[in-house]
């Protein structure tokens, strides 16, 4: 969809995701017009609780923040949301059965996602 991406430095903790989420490996995003796509996956070496990911730069920020749910590893789901400051974070991990919260190692989350900029 986008001609061209750039990846994300990821914050510490997090690792590339195994497979391609969203048609990329790394996590990246792109923008078009007034939208921002963002694609890829990425994994958790220990997750103890709400977590920032990465930052995107001035002029790829959404005009408010954008809350998302996304599919992650093991029957599970995440709440993510990007701040309109910039943060992309990892708000709380479920697992779908019983809604439980979820902590340590996690091998993949999807934050793919669109929003519109300000």
């Amino acid at each position: 969809i986008c001609p061209s991406w750039t990846d994300l430095t990821l914050n510490s903790g997090f690792t590339t995701a195994d497979s391609n989420y969203g048609g990329r490996n790394k996590l990246g995003y792109c923008k078009i017009g007034d939208i921002v796509y963002l694609a890829g996956g990425v994994g958790i070496t220990d997750y103890q609780g709400s977590a920032v990911v990465s930052q995107l730069p001035s002029g790829y920020r959404p005009a408010t923040n954008h809350y998302y749910i996304v599919a992650v590893t093991g029957s599970r789901v995440a709440r993510v949301y990007v701040h309109s400051g910039g943060n992309i974070t990892v708000e709380w991990i479920r697992n779908i059965s019983d809604g439980s919260d979820e902590t340590g190692e996690v091998s993949w989350i999807d934050l793919s996602t669109w929003f519109t900029v300000a």
